[in-house]
């Protein structure tokens, strides 16, 4: 009831206090109808995934991009078309509003879809749809390693550090001495060099917007970074390719990409990675070279110990939704003290 200044409050009776047992009641079994209304929701876009994977003619990515931007943009104009209050509740308890963040609608959907698609097609049919992983390939210490970077104290240490990661040779990998920290990128870019080693961000400061730049100039990707303390510079080892190096004990893990407007935006790709339980840690936006009207935003997401899968179920939803998508990096983030070392 509208609220009338001239209502009376007080002398209340029975038949109100019933009245108000009566409301909580319908709003309970609303609850539960639209509980169930959500679990069937669910279970249909998972059969709805393995259709679609069993209607490809080959598991390629192309022919799995295509079904699927179609049957999601179908997904999202049917929920455009119906009442928000029938919107799923778990993907409202998640953090999404679809009345306030017209954006966010549908982005439930489309989560619930990939997950479908992940299962359905498997371990070989995921290979098929991207064959160097959905986070990269494991890479273990080999024998020749070269490693390029601009030579000085600090960067030193950094390169000691990763040294047992890449190199099972006694002397270490053959480290490249560079002039710049373009070179060093250049020699990946090249092929003379396996890695390069960059800093990359002040913790005191963020992320250095230099290193930003040379990170998308050069197309290269974080394998693993170490933060050296008390000083506070982090350094990254950066290679050509995705790959994963480390294991549990060696830091922390992140999945790193950037996002432009194209495709799926970036709110919601911060609002599917809260549904896979991969908070958002760092943030940053800058202009992209190529058109200073445009903005590109660089996300950090913290990955629990055994999330795995969730980051290769946002990296499969990223593949299919943006073209030509690679993410940054899933790396892990060590620390080294080096107190008494400078």
């Amino acid at each position: 009831m509208p609220y009338d200044s001239g209502m009376i409050f007080g002398g209340g009776t029975a038949d109100d206090a019933g009245d108000i047992g009566v409301s909580l009641d319908n709003l309970g079994e609303l609850d539960r109808v639209l509980a169930s209304a959500a679990q069937r929701r669910e279970a249909h876009l998972y059969e709805l995934a393995y259709s679609l994977v069993r209607s490809l003619p080959e598991p390629s990515l192309g022919a799995l991009s295509e079904s699927y931007r179609e049957t999601a943009q179908r997904l999202t104009a049917s929920l455009c078309g119906s009442a928000s209050e029938l919107f799923p509740p778990r993907s409202l308890r998640d953090g999404v509003n679809p009345i306030g963040a017209p954006e966010l609608l549908g982005i439930y959907d489309r989560v619930t879809l990939v997950r479908g698609l992940y299962g359905a097609l498997g371990e070989r049919g995921l290979a098929a749809v991207c064959p160097d992983g959905l986070l990269g390939a494991y890479i273990s210490p080999t024998e020749l390693v070269r490693v390029c970077y601009m030579q000085n104290g600090y960067s030193d240490l950094a390169a000691e550090f990763f040294t047992p990661y890449l190199c099972t040779a006694p002397d270490g990998f053959t480290r490249v001495y560079s002039g710049s920290p373009e070179q060093a990128c250049g020699e990946v870019e090249q092929g003379s060099a396996q890695y390069c080693i960059l800093p990359i961000e002040d913790l005191s400061e963020g992320r250095l917007s230099g290193a930003e730049r040379l990170i998308r100039r050069y197309d290269l990707h974080i394998a693993m970074t170490v933060s050296l303390m008390p000083r506070g510079m982090v350094f990254a080892l950066l290679r050509r390719s995705c790959c994963r190096i480390g294991s549990a004990g060696d830091g922390a893990l992140s999945y790193e990409l950037h996002s432009d407007e194209s495709g799926i935006g970036t709110e919601q790709i911060i609002a599917a990675a809260r549904m896979l339980g991969l908070p958002l840690s760092r943030a940053d936006s800058h202009r992209t070279e190529y058109d200073s009207t445009r903005l590109l935003h660089s996300l950090r997401f913290g990955v629990p110990e055994g999330g795995e899968r969730s980051a290769e179920l946002l990296g499969l939803l990223l593949l299919l939704e943006k073209r030509d998508y690679a993410p940054v990096g899933f790396y892990r983030s060590a620390e080294r003290d080096i107190s008494g070392a400078m």
